[in-house]
C-alpha cells in the first residue's frame, strides 16, 4: 500500500524555493555591484574641493577687476583640407570702457570639443586697435573652443574668457 502525503505537504518547499530565488538575485546584484563602476570619480576629493574653492577666489578677483571681454575667431581665406588659417581676437576692457593693453600677459588656448588630439596653445600679442591678436592654423574647420587667460604682471589676479566659434572659410 503507498503512502499517502498529507494535504499542503509541498508548502515548505515553496518558501525554500522563495529564498533561494531572493538570495540568487541578492547575490547578482553584489556581483555586479562590486565588479562594475564603482561610482569614485576622484581619488583626491580634498584636493579638488580646495582647488574648487581656489576657482571661486579667482572668480571673485576678476568680478572685482570690473573688465568685460570678449573673443573672436575669424577664419582666413586661403585654406584647404589640414590647414585652416585664423585668428584669434580678444579685447580686454576696463571699468572705463577703455583697452587694456599693458601690464599683462594673454594665452590662448584653441580645443576641438569633438576630437581629442588637437590643442594648441599660443600667446597673444596687443595691437595698437585695442585687441589682443595671434594667428592660428587649425586642421579642420567646425566648431573649436577658445579660452583666453589674462594675467596682470603687478596684481596676482587673471581674467578668463572662453566661448565656442565655428570656423568658416
Amino acid at each position: 500500500m503507498a503512502k499517502v502525503r498529507q494535504k499542503g505537504w509541498w508548502y515548505p518547499y515553496i518558501f525554500v524555493g522563495a529564498f533561494g530565488i531572493v538570495l540568487g538575485v541578492n547575490l547578482t546584484l553584489l556581483y555586479f555591484a562590486t565588479s562594475t563602476f564603482n561610482g569614485l570619480v576622484s581619488t583626491t576629493a580634498y584636493d579638488d574641493g580646495v582647488a574648487y574653492n581656489k576657482e571661486i577666489a579667482a572668480a571673485r578677483a576678476q568680478e572685482a577687476l570690473g573688465w568685460s571681454g570678449a573673443i573672436t575667431l575669424d577664419g582666413l581665406p586661403g585654406g584647404s583640407d589640414g590647414a585652416w588659417p585664423a585668428k584669434i581676437n580678444a579685447q580686454f576692457l576696463d571699468e572705463a570702457g577703455q583697452p587694456v593693453l599693458r601690464g599683462m600677459s594673454v594665452t590662448a588656448q584653441i580645443r576641438r570639443p569633438t576630437q581629442s588630439g588637437y590643442d594648441q596653445t599660443m600667446t597673444l600679442h596687443a595691437n595698437t586697435d585695442g585687441y589682443w591678436t595671434s594667428p592660428v592654423t587649425l586642421p579642420f574647420q567646425g566648431q573649436w573652443e577658445v579660452r583666453v587667460v589674462a594675467k596682470l604682471e603687478e596684481r596676482d589676479a587673471a581674467y578668463r574668457m572662453r566661448d565656442r566659434f565655428i570656423l568658416t572659410p
